[in-house]
């Protein structure tokens, strides 16, 4: 994976909850703080259709992922696959869907959706989604929740859940996340991406 990339859309992702609210654009947020341990993955597309309300993240052609337990290292997973299926309606509210993450033909993780969550500013987009783990070879370092965020150029989406939609090559974390209130949220996220950011430059 291209690290000055991943580090750029880490930070940016911390950050844009925090300018959402602050500039006044349209925004959603599940208000979740994220920790260790962290899926990373690129090249993800998302999209969505109004009539059905299916909303789907999807590979591109090329996936590259990697995992860290505590945030010291990472490590590329092969052959990885990566899949969200969820149903939202015209308000942008979730009311069902499943994920599942594999690496060399195993299941990493997989379960449910719980809650979902979206935040646009000047032609960037965040999804967030709040996952229950059930399943998968690393459940176990996950406890039963997760969140995976994703975020990227907007391509056109404004938060309108009442038009089809389809954004490509998204950046994606898949983290431990506990629910915490939305200043505390703001203020860890962003603490988290500048960590992360130091953490890599110093390596």
């Amino acid at each position: 994976m291209n690290r000055t990339k991943g580090n750029i859309i880490l930070a940016w992702l911390g950050g844009l909850a925090l300018l959402c609210l602050t500039a006044g654009a349209q925004a959603a947020p599940l208000n979740l703080v994220t920790s260790w341990p962290d899926i990373q993955a690129n090249d993800l597309d998302v999209s969505y259709t109004a009539a059905t309300g299916s909303l789907s993240v999807q590979p591109s052609v090329t996936l590259l992922m990697d995992y860290s337990q505590d945030g010291t290292a990472f490590t590329a997973i092969s052959n990885p696959g990566l899949s969200l299926s969820a149903t939202v309606d015209a308000s942008g509210s979730l009311s069902g869907g499943s994920f599942s993450i594999s690496g060399d033909g195993t299941t990493l993780l997989s379960g449910t959706l719980l809650d979902f969550g979206y935040a646009t500013l000047e032609g960037f987009a965040t999804f967030e989604f709040l996952l229950n783990v059930d399943g998968g070879t690393l459940a176990s370092d996950y406890g039963s929740r997760a969140g995976m965020i994703l975020g990227g150029l907007a391509q056109g989406f404004s938060g309108d859940f009442s038009q089809d939609f389809a954004i490509n090559g998204m950046m994606g974390d898949t983290k431990m996340v506990v629910p915490v209130p939305a200043a505390l949220w703001l203020f860890g996220s962003g603490l988290l991406g500048l960590v992360g950011v130091m953490r890599r430059s110093a390596g």
